[in-house]
């Protein structure tokens, strides 16, 4: 026969309430750790992708005469009917870039907007909230399907049709005055509200093949590159301006509403005319003692120079 020791016993319930303890404090220790782990390893893939997409436009430049490319033209040099070739279309198209992936930051909670204009077949599964600006999607345009990164228009300007020859230029990289300090692709904004714009053919679209810029025109008016007079001046924005501009976004607004200014806590991931990328905060971006956003307007057919926010008589550094 068994016989039973009757020392032998189970957990008593102060012991088991004890052991849950444990494990619940180690679960509020370690969850933190590991999810600022995850979150360290998506910053970095996105750091990678836009060190790509610096070295995708060096080689654009290599077999374009030293030239950056534009943001983005008209299919039809004439009007948007057709659809934008836009600069990560170019890069695609042109073995620049092999992966769509690269294209779409890991920590992007939209996963990458679609194009201003584009087919079922083409982006069968469009961020929450967004439509094609040709009603019933029957154009595609020639960029990334998702896409996270926008371009500074200083540098790779809105040059969508060749009437803006008067006005509009390419830049080449021999222009930039401190490339390494000179922004070249910044973090779209995962708020639809910051990109959303009207569409001649009906409704809103997402203004997803813009570029974006850290300046406006003295005296406060936003800057359009488009339809840039070449005699007013050009200043820096304030970081109060910026910050605006970002928390309530409208058509009027500078374009630098379309950055997200923290997308990594308390930075946002650039790349740089170098090549190389870097976190800042967008503090950082519009310090007008090392100002990131360009020295100059490379773009415009003048190069004006971009006077201090503080100061319209003094140029950033």
């Amino acid at each position: 026969m068994q016989s039973f020791n009757k020392s032998e016993k189970g957990f008593t319930i102060i012991e088991l309430l004890v052991v849950i303890t444990v494990i619940a404090l180690l679960t509020s220790v370690l969850l933190p750790a590991l999810t600022s782990a995850r979150s360290a390893a998506r910053t970095s893939a996105c750091l990678s992708n836009m060190r790509q997409l610096g070295m995708a436009a060096m080689a654009y430049g290599s077999e374009n005469k030293g030239y950056y490319p534009t943001s983005y033209f008209y299919e039809n040099d004439a009007n948007s009917d057709d659809g934008y070739y836009q600069w990560s279309g170019l890069f695609l198209i042109n073995n620049y870039m092999d992966s769509k992936g690269a294209f779409v930051c890991p920590e992007d909670e939209v996963g990458g907007w679609a194009p201003t204009n584009f087919t079922e077949d083409f982006v069968p599964d469009p961020p929450a909230g967004q439509a094609p600006k040709t009603p019933g999607g029957t154009v595609d345009d020639k960029q990334a399907p998702r896409l996270s990164y926008v371009a500074n228009e200083v540098i790779m300007p809105r040059y969508k049709y060749s009437a803006l020859k008067s006005i509009v230029k390419l830049v080449r990289a021999s222009e930039i005055k401190k490339s390494g300090g000179t922004i070249l692709f910044a973090e779209y904004n995962d708020n639809i509200e910051n990109l959303l714009g009207s569409s001649p053919t009906g409704g809103d679209a997402l203004k997803t093949h813009r570029p974006t810029h850290g300046i406006q025109l003295i005296g406060g008016t936003a800057f359009d590159g488009e339809s840039y007079d070449l005699t007013t001046g050009i200043q820096a924005l304030s970081v109060a301006q910026a910050q605006s501009a970002i928390a309530t976004p409208a058509a009027s607004n500078s374009h630098i509403q379309y950055i997200h200014p923290n997308r990594h806590r308390l930075n946002s991931n650039y790349t740089f005319a170098d090549g190389h990328a870097e976190g800042l905060t967008l503090t950082q971006t519009l310090d007008e003692t090392d100002f990131k956003w360009g020295l100059r307007v490379y773009s415009a057919i003048n190069k004006p120079f971009v006077m201090k926010a503080s100061d319209e008589t003094e140029k950033v550094e």
